[in-house]
C-alpha cells in the first residue's frame, strides 16, 4: 500500500530523492521501534511466564501442605472421634455405676426407713400400752390413797367428835375460869382443810358421803361448844380486816378490786370473839 502511494506519488508530483530517504528513515525508525517493543513483551511475557511458573510451584507446594494438613486433620477428627466415642462409653459406664449405686442407696434408704417406721410404731404401741398401764395404776393408786384418806379422816372425825364432846361435858361442870381452846382450834383446822379435801374429791369416791355426814355433825358439836367459823373464801378483801393477807396477781379478778381467793388458815371465833385470825390469799389484776 504504501509502495503503491509511491508510484502514485511518482506519477503525479515525482517525489525527490531527499524526501524518498528520509522517508525510508522513518519507516526504519518505526519498524526499530516495533522490534524493541516486541523484545520488551518478550522479556514481559518470559517474565510473567517465570512469575506463573512460581506460581504453580508455590500452588503445588500449598496444595502438598493442604493435603498433609487435610490428611492430619483427617487423623486427628479419626482420633477426637475415637476418643470422643472412647468418652462416651466411659460417661455411659460411669452413668450406668451411678444409676446402680443411687438406686443401692435408695433401696437401703427405703429399707432404713421402713425399718424405722416399724421400730417406731412398735415402741409407739408399747408406750402407750405402757402409759395406758401406768396411768390405771396411778388411778388405782390415787383412788386407793382416796379411800385410805377418807377412813382416816372418818376415823379422825370420830376421835375429834369424842373428844371435843368430853371438854364440853368438863367446862360444864368445871369452876375453871380461863379456857384453853387448843382443842377447839385443831378441830376448827382439821373442819377446815377436810372441807377443802371433800370438795377436791370426785363425788363418786366409795366412803366420801360417810365422811361429809361425820364432818357435818363434828361441825355441829364444834358450834354447839361456842366455835363457828366465817367462810371468807370468795369475800371482797377490805383495808383494816384483821387477818394476815398475802397478795398475789390474778388476772380475772377486775381492776381495783381485791378478793380473798383461798384461805390458808380459818378464823375461829369463841362466843362472837376472835379467837384466831385468818390467813388469807388476796388475787388482785395489777
Amino acid at each position: 500500500m504504501f509502495c503503491g502511494r509511491i508510484f502514485a506519488q511518482t506519477h503525479d508530483s515525482a517525489l525527490t530523492r531527499s524526501e524518498f530517504h528520509r522517508e525510508i528513515l522513518r519507516l526504519s525508525e518505526k519498524i526499530t521501534t516495533l522490534e524493541k517493543y516486541n523484545s520488551d513483551l518478550k522479556k514481559a511475557n518470559y517474565t510473567q511466564k517465570k512469575q506463573v511458573d512460581s506460581i504453580g510451584s508455590k500452588l503445588s507446594v500449598t496444595d502438598a501442605n493442604m493435603q498433609k494438613i487435610a490428611d492430619s486433620l483427617h487423623i486427628t477428627l479419626t482420633n477426637v472421634s475415637s476418643a470422643n466415642e472412647k468418652t462416651q462409653g466411659q460417661i455411659q459406664d460411669i452413668n450406668h455405676t451411678i444409676t446402680n449405686r443411687t438406686l443401692y442407696w435408695i433401696i437401703g434408704i427405703l429399707a432404713v426407713s421402713l425399718l424405722s417406721m416399724a421400730v417406731f410404731f412398735v415402741l409407739r404401741n408399747r408406750l402407750l400400752a405402757n402409759t395406758k398401764n401406768f396411768d390405771s395404776q396411778i388411778t388405782h393408786t390415787n383412788e386407793t390413797l382416796q379411800n385410805e384418806a377418807i377412813k382416816l379422816d372418818s376415823k379422825l372425825v370420830e376421835i375429834l367428835q369424842t373428844q371435843l364432846s368430853i371438854v364440853r361435858d368438863e367446862r360444864k361442870t368445871s369452876d375453871v375460869v380461863k379456857t384453853d381452846h387448843k382443842l377447839p382450834l385443831k378441830v376448827g383446822e382439821e373442819i377446815h382443810r377436810m372441807r377443802k379435801r371433800i370438795e377436791a374429791i370426785p363425788r363418786e369416791v366409795k366412803g366420801l358421803n360417810a365422811l361429809s355426814n361425820s364432818l357435818q355433825r363434828l361441825e355441829e358439836e364444834f358450834n354447839e361448844s361456842g366455835y363457828e367459823m366465817e367462810d371468807l373464801l370468795g369475800k371482797k378483801y377490805v383495808d383494816g380486816l384483821k387477818m394476815e393477807a398475802r397478795f398475789v396477781d390474778d388476772p380475772s379478778i377486775p381492776k381495783g378490786e381485791e378478793m380473798i381467793t383461798d384461805v390458808l388458815r380459818p378464823e375461829i371465833k369463841y362466843k362472837g370473839v376472835v379467837i384466831q385470825v385468818a390467813k388469807v390469799e388476796v388475787g388482785k389484776s395489777y
